[in-house]
């Protein structure tokens, strides 16, 4: 198959050449065309959302349940992000330019997406049997689609389009027989694309192996870490983490909080203000301990640690630490400050920068120019003297919710709200709005 750069690149390289032949042997081969495949391939994927459903009570991964842009963004913004999401992933998935490493180096290298371009324009595009690449092709598009359009495609991309090797197989070998008939007319050796794909694996072994051992240095200080931890705490509390999903299996059948939603599907969100005001309105999901690594560590919660977070309990290497979690910093911002005037009742509340109570309201900041909402960001800060978490909302013109009223009564907003200047930056740090 494809070339990868990465230690298993010569495992494809052999399919590729194997594939090669039978596709100029058999007379009878043709993609697509098989239904007892085509039968086999619509049972696994509807098996995949019945399992999921089976074993957490949702039909998709709860990874990537309920993301996306068009669930976030109106449409026009989301058709904006989606395009740049994609444009990236086809630079790295099609001609072989990554963009980072390692995870972008899964994807084919620039030397194999040359031979696969030669053999995607050997094609006529005319015979049945290209009819039946087209068909895959157009999944492979739709795939690549529902990646980038999900939001976080960054990180993770590599592993839900790894299904479409086999389909680049078939250009990457027919790009090599291009190559090699080319070659052989001009007297040279048809090997030397092969040889070129031999040397070039050798050589990218190399620099995954190195890549490998630095990664492995990383995880396995966590996964000590988190033995140790699941050793000294008391048994049954349970744990919860922003990242570092994968000491979940060093925890046992402990409970685990996963506040990215990888392995807990009621998180369904994955930026900190939304995330700390699930925690604050809805008390059930919180647990007894924090795992805290210093790069997940969000400011301003992290100039407020033990406010936030609790006390100190046990410190690990690199700045790991798990804290006894205190949650009395949410449930004051949770509590009501207003005093309800006599003859009146409170007939609805909505908790800006919760995502709940944003969707059941229709919630929505209206800017004066037009400019895309802002996300929601963290306050910690006093309230009434103690301390408080809570997240807000940057207008620069006004905000609008659908909340229900009883006719003919007098009604009376209250809107709690931040007093003091606060800067929303870009990641460049230029200023773009302010209040």
């Amino acid at each position: 198959g494809m070339v990868l750069a990465i230690s298993f690149g010569m495992v494809w390289l052999a399919l590729a050449i194997h594939l090669r032949r039978n596709l100029e042997n058999s007379q009878n081969f043709a993609l697509g065309k098989d239904a007892t495949v085509l039968a086999l391939a619509a049972i696994s994927c509807i098996g995949v959302f019945a399992l999921n459903y089976a074993l957490t009570g949702q039909m998709q991964f709860s990874s990537v349940a309920n993301k996306g842009y068009f669930k976030k963004l109106p449409f026009c913004m989301a058709v904006d992000q989606t395009v740049v999401d994609g444009l990236k992933m086809l630079k790295d998935y099609i001609f072989g330019l990554a963009t980072s490493s390692p995870r972008d180096m899964t994807v084919v290298p620039f030397l194999a997406a040359v031979f696969i371009w030669l053999g995607f324009f050997r094609r006529s595009w005319r015979s049945p049997r290209d009819m039946g690449l087209a068909v895959m092709l157009l999944a492979a598009g739709g795939t690549l689609f529902t990646v980038a359009q999900s939001g976080w495609q960054g990180t993770n991309f590599d592993r839900y389009i790894v299904w479409t090797i086999p389909l680049l197989t078939v250009f990457l070998s027919e790009g090599i027989a291009v190559a090699g008939e080319a070659l052989q007319a001009r007297k040279a050796s048809a090997l030397l694309p092969f040889a070129v794909c031999v040397a070039f694996s050798a050589a990218t072994a190399v620099f995954a192996a190195c890549r490998f051992h630095s990664s492995s240095m990383s995880t396995d200080l966590m996964r000590l870490f988190a033995t140790e931890m699941d050793a000294k705490l008391p048994p049954n509390v349970s744990v919860g983490a922003l990242g570092s999903a994968g000491i979940a299996y060093k925890l046992g059948d402990r409970p685990f909080r996963h506040l990215w939603g990888i392995y807990s599907p009621e998180f369904t969100v994955k930026t900190v203000p939304a995330v700390s005001e699930i925690l604050k309105n809805e008390p059930r999901k919180r647990f007894d301990y924090w795992f805290l690594k210093p790069d997940l560590i969000a400011a301003p919660l992290g100039d407020h640690m033990e406010e936030c977070y609790g006390e100190n309990v046990l410190t690990g290497p690199s700045g790991m630490e798990v804290r006894m979690a205190k949650w009395d910093a949410y449930d004051w911002s949770a509590t009501p400050k207003t005093i309800t005037p006599d003859g009146m009742k409170q007939i609805a509340r909505v908790d800006v920068g919760h995502e709940a109570d944003e969707i059941a309201s229709d919630y929505e900041t209206i800017d004066r120019y037009g400019r895309q909402a802002l996300e929601a960001y963290t306050i910690v800060d006093k309230l009434n003297g103690r301390t408080a978490i809570d997240a807000a909302r940057l207008l620069a013109g006004g905000d609008a919710m659908t909340v229900p009223l009883e006719p003919g009564k007098n009604t009376m907003v209250v809107m709690r709200t931040y007093p003091q200047k606060v800067e929303k930056r870009t990641e460049d740090g230029g200023v773009i709005a302010s209040t």
